[in-house]
């Protein structure tokens, strides 16, 4: 029960989340350029990359549940407070940077729930059926999302967007921690920062990283790119949506039956190359196609690697997830900000392939240092 209600308070949350992948046109509509846009939605991660590694300490030590709850309430007050913006300015920054602390505070502690309670041999599978519900997001997030954006004005989208965080964090009210057991170790933040020079993370992080550099120039900036080329965003929104859900559903189970890198390696790397050729598309079958090849090899990369960072931890599990979750921060917000610059100055189809090459060197080095776990073949 504590699975599935920790799954659909994550869906609620992330149907809150998704919706803003429509603020682009937003901010546009308020003047703003590819540049403005991009530090705009990157500033989302300066508090998510900031706060992590005391929420996930703290979450070690006081529970996940509080963590749950308050990400989800504070979601909520920011969304609501988007009405009142009227330019981009100080306003939209400041509620963006509480959107990125409450997200992590929310997420981090879901997630290590999650894996808290899966048993080791469904690990895959139970983060991917976590990732693939909460993904059902951004197909009603965005897509109903754009239709009362287009009928009822932009302030319609941000109460839309706060109703569902609201559900989020009534429905985590009745999440149990049963099992917890709180960690005192006092120097918890130092060792939060050492995960990253640890060998056993370290390509795992890395790549993480290089693969959220490419979702974040698909889900930053794709509406802007879709409205230039006269399609509705909703369209990749509803595809990336329905692929992730059944790719993590239906086959991330095969990372605990034949081995995580055997199933991660290939699914780098047609995200990689399906992010290269969106440059060169040119109707709207081909930007779906590749938008549903970049989907699929995401949907089975992300739970894949999250699952071998839980299987490589023994105590401290949030400070784990926490810190896998702050590469992934990092590349998906962080990146925004350059990503706008290329945009703005060389063009959309120019900075898609500076992402995909971004991914194919993730793909490279994973392939190379990251070591095969038992189980699966060197050959």
């Amino acid at each position: 029960m504590n699975f599935i209600l920790i799954t659909v308070s994550g869906f609620f949350l992330f149907c809150n989340f998704s919706s803003f992948f429509l603020l682009p046109v937003f901010i546009s509509g308020l003047g703003g350029d590819e540049a403005q846009i991009g530090y705009v939605m990157g500033s989302f991660g300066i508090t998510s990359l900031l706060c992590l590694p005391f929420i996930s300490t703290l979450a070690d030590r006081h529970g996940r549940k509080v963590f749950m709850t308050a990400g989800a309430l504070a979601m909520t007050a920011a969304s609501v407070c988007f009405v009142f913006v009227q330019e981009v300015g100080y306003a939209v920054f400041a509620l963006r940077l509480i959107q990125g602390a409450a997200f992590a505070s929310f997420y981090t502690a879901a997630l290590t729930m999650v894996s808290d309670i899966a048993e080791t041999n469904r690990l895959s599978e139970r983060l991917g059926i976590f990732g693939g519900i909460t993904m059902l997001s951004y197909a009603a997030g965005p897509t109903v999302g754009e239709w009362i954006m287009n009928t009822h004005g932009d302030d319609g989208l941000f109460v839309y967007a706060s109703f569902f965080s609201l559900a989020a964090f009534v429905t985590a009210l009745f999440v149990r921690e049963n099992n917890f057991t709180p960690q005192e170790d006092k120097t918890s933040f130092g060792k939060f920062f050492k995960l990253f020079a640890e060998k056993k993370y370290g390509i795992i992080f890395l790549t993480n990283l290089a693969m959220a550099v490419g979702l974040g120039s698909m889900l930053n900036f794709f509406a802007v790119f879709a409205h230039e080329n006269r399609f509705e965003a909703s369209r990749f929104f509803l595809t990336y949506a329905l692929t992730i859900i059944s790719v993590r559903i239906f086959f991330s189970k095969f990372a605990d039956r034949i081995g995580r890198k055997t199933v991660a390696s290939p699914a780098i790397f047609l995200a990689a190359t399906a992010l290269v050729l969106i440059s060169q598309a040119r109707s709207e079958a081909q930007i779906i196609l590749l938008c549903f090849l970049f989907s699929a090899g995401y949907g089975l990369m992300f739970p894949t690697l999250g699952a071998m960072v839980r299987e490589k931890t023994q105590n401290g599990t949030a400070k784990a997830m926490g810190a896998f979750n702050s590469s992934f921060s990092l590349g998906i917000n962080y990146a925004a900000f350059p990503l706008g610059i290329v945009a703005e100055r060389a063009g959309l189809r120019t900075m898609y392939v500076l992402a995909g090459l971004v991914v194919f060197t993730g793909f490279a080095v994973f392939q190379i240092f990251e070591r095969k776990t038992a189980g699966e073949s060197e050959t």
